[in-house]
């Protein structure tokens, strides 16, 4: 019986589940999305990877993923801060003669903060991609317009309804007739995924999960759900399918757009 994971990004402990499908990608998958971004646009460049004392986690997922082919695919430094971030001590371990990007290492919002300041004040005299993680884009003080003026903070999510439709304009005229307000971006959610699952049950009742890329029932935008082997030596079947379709977004100027 497949079980639509809706919200919940997370995979641990999970094996021999081959009926289940994470939608909301796992950190890893965001991981995966961001090295690819950094890949095609600042392959060239220097990366760096800032990170808190003792949170390894996600220097770990890049570590492993960057590795995948047997040699780096990009030249990315691990820099480890107990807390503070300055200016000054940034400069001193980043090399301000080549292209930089920032990866900001951290769920933690104060610790994130910190990277974007340190960012910010850095990019005053020498150009700086900062790439957060994806729950960034919770972050209240991102959004404040006079915080971080015409510098970009980047993240990845698999959820973008940007473009307006059919869908888009049922769903906003329907629910402000209920609650005389705009849709959340829960909402927005909510709605494709039912509209996208429940029409891929009626038209594939008996062979679900051979049709999980089945475009014709997205509502706001693609999915691209892929198996997940935790052990391909000890298993043919997949453990479980997770969505690895990710859209580079921005925080620019207090407002989210479409970076790529």
């Amino acid at each position: 019986i497949p079980f639509i994971s809706a919200t919940y990004p997370n995979d641990g402990g999970v094996i021999n589940t081959p009926g289940l499908v994470i939608v909301n990608s796992t950190l890893k998958a965001h991981c995966e999305g961001i090295l690819s971004y950094l890949t095609q646009k600042h392959g060239t460049g220097k990366i760096y990877l800032i990170k808190q004392k003792g949170d390894n986690r996600i220097d770990d997922y890049f570590k492993e993923l960057n590795l995948l082919d047997g040699k780096p695919r990009l030249n990315i430094r691990t820099i480890t801060y107990d807390s503070t971030i300055t200016l000054y001590s940034l400069r001193t371990k980043i090399d301000t003669t080549v292209a930089t990007a920032i990866i900001g290492g951290s769920l933690n919002e104060t610790f994130a903060r910190n990277i974007a300041d340190a960012a910010f004040a850095m990019n005053k005299t020498h150009p700086v991609t900062l790439v957060g993680m994806p729950n960034w884009d919770g972050f209240r003080s991102f959004y404040r317009n006079d915080v971080y003026p015409d510098f970009p903070i980047i993240f990845t999510t698999p959820h973008y309804d940007g473009q307006s439709n059919r869908f888009k304009e049922s769903l906003t005229r329907n629910y402000f007739k209920l609650y005389r307000t705009r849709p959340s971006d829960m909402a927005y959610k909510g709605f494709g995924l039912s509209y996208y699952f429940i029409n891929l049950l009626l038209a594939h009742p008996t062979d679900f999960l051979q049709h999980l890329n089945d475009k014709s029932n997205a509502a706001f935008h693609d999915f691209l759900f892929k198996p997940v082997f935790v052990d391909p030596a000890k298993t043919r079947e997949p453990d479980y399918y997770e969505n690895k379709h990710l859209y580079i977004m921005r925080i620019l100027n207090g407002e989210i757009g479409r970076q790529w």
